[in-house]
């Protein structure tokens, strides 16, 4: 082998076996070198190269793109029955009793655990279970009794026309720091809960990566959040929050607002809340943010929401850092 294809010389290639070959081989062996067998095993070693090589590369080649080619067409055979299968599941109707029907079968292009996958949502109960219209009413009942208030009235004002609203909005823009999908919407309760102090009607507006609306809705009879027309065309594209000239921007964490060592309960109340009430009592669009968006600030942002909805009770061992009623909250606002 490493004579033929690496042009290694017979001596080279054998002189790690000479000590354990006989002293009359290991002479007949430095003869046959000697008289030209290099010269014989190069020519050998030319036509490889020169023939079987390329030959090899090139079958190589072929089987290369013959099984890319065949586990392409599998995977979007395979992919669009998926697909199918999963649209008929989420576009049929939320109603009890309602069945999928037994797409899949054994002769399906679709593996077994992906079967499996899909199987497991087809049961003989509603689609929607955690979320969808259908659970509203009953996460809105467990929700505080302000918090109801609040979306109640947040509908009737959505009804008005926008001309006589007033919106405090929760933007992210390409330009600022938003953190990922948890950092955004976990400081929600709090944002509600500045909302109804400052008697303002919540919306969420996002361009980074989209807005929210293109992956979430709001569900029917649900706190409409999305933004609309009058907003979208305010807004400066590019810009981070502090150049959106057309919005009053206030900074809602405690450093900011308040400086240091003061409370979120504290600052909310005594600074955040009269400032907007008072410098932008005239503005009808409010921007809300926070420059940092620690873990701790977040935590303290939601145990003040909790504390201002069961001043006499207390939350649960490892509930501090989400508010008690987040999941409610959430089938409230999305689907």
């Amino acid at each position: 082998y490493l004579i033929i294809f690496y042009n290694v010389p017979i001596d080279q290639a054998l002189q790690h076996r000479l000590l354990n070959i006989p002293r009359s081989r290991q002479t007949k062996i430095h003869a046959e070198m000697n008289g030209g067998t290099n010269r014989k095993q190069k020519s050998i070693l030319a036509k490889l190269r020169a023939y079987v090589v390329p030959i090899l590369l090139f079958l190589a080649l072929c089987f290369t793109v013959i099984t890319t080619g065949i586990g392409l067409f599998v995977t979007s055979e395979r992919q669009h029955t998926y697909q199918a299968v999963l649209k008929e599941l989420y576009t049929a109707p939320p109603e009890i009793g309602q069945r999928v029907p037994n797409t899949i079968n054994n002769n399906a292009t679709i593996s077994k655990k992906d079967a499996t996958i899909v199987r497991t949502f087809r049961t003989d109960e509603t689609y929607l279970t955690m979320f969808g219209a259908h659970k509203v009413q009953e996460s809105l009942s467990r929700l505080p009794k302000w918090l109801q208030d609040y979306v109640e009235w947040h509908a009737e004002q959505r009804k008005k026309p926008i001309s006589e609203c007033k919106f405090l909005i929760v933007p992210c823009f390409y330009g600022n720091k938003c953190g990922g999908t948890s950092d955004r919407l976990r400081p929600l309760p709090y944002w509600l809960l500045l909302s109804k102090l400052t008697e303002r009607v919540l919306i969420i507006k996002w361009d980074k990566p989209h807005d929210l609306h293109e992956f979430l809705v709001p569900p029917a009879g649900g706190l409409d959040w999305r933004s609309f027309p009058e907003i979208d065309e305010r807004v400066i594209y590019g810009n981070e929050l502090r150049l959106q000239n057309k919005f009053k921007l206030f900074w809602a964490d405690t450093k900011s607002a308040c400086g240091v060592n003061v409370s979120v309960a504290n600052c909310t109340i005594n600074k955040i809340v009269p400032r907007i009430r008072d410098e932008a009592n005239e503005e009808q669009f409010v921007m809300v943010s926070l420059v940092r968006r620690e873990r701790v600030l977040l935590n303290q942002l939601n145990l003040f929401m909790q504390q201002f909805s069961y001043d006499k009770e207390m939350p649960e061992i490892g509930q501090w850092g989400y508010a008690e009623m987040f999941g409610d909250i959430f089938r409230v606002m999305f689907e």
